[in-house]
């Protein structure tokens, strides 16, 4: 890390940071981080051996996501992972639905 950078935020347990960057102009830039490698397994790991439902049966487990990627698909979309609102409940389905995003998902369901 440059001497002109700096981590304001460290979350072990999620594998997250935020860096702040110095720019050359006097401003600051902020870069946020996440190691996803190990959810990305365990989601790979889950579509190929596991049974996605509880031992109730009522819940299933259809896919882990990054908190990295729910904060850049708000950033970028304006979609809002935890709301209740259906509408935007029905956009999270869709993006999870997207064969582009398939590595996200424990199952092969439609949502």
């Amino acid at each position: 890390m440059s001497r002109h950078s700096a981590v304001l935020f460290l979350d072990p347990d999620a594998r997250m940071a935020k860096v702040f960057h110095r720019l050359h102009d006097g401003g600051w830039a902020h870069e946020t981080v996440q190691d996803v490698q190990p959810i990305l397994d365990a989601n790979r790991e889950a579509q190929n051996h596991c049974d996605p439902r509880s031992a109730s049966g009522d819940l299933r487990l259809v896919a882990r996501v990054p908190a990295i990627f729910i904060q850049k698909w708000f950033d970028e979309e304006g979609i809002d992972f935890w709301s209740p609102d259906p509408e935007m409940q029905r956009r999270v389905n869709a993006k999870l639905n997207d064969p582009d995003y398939r590595w996200l998902r424990t199952d092969h369901s439609v949502l």
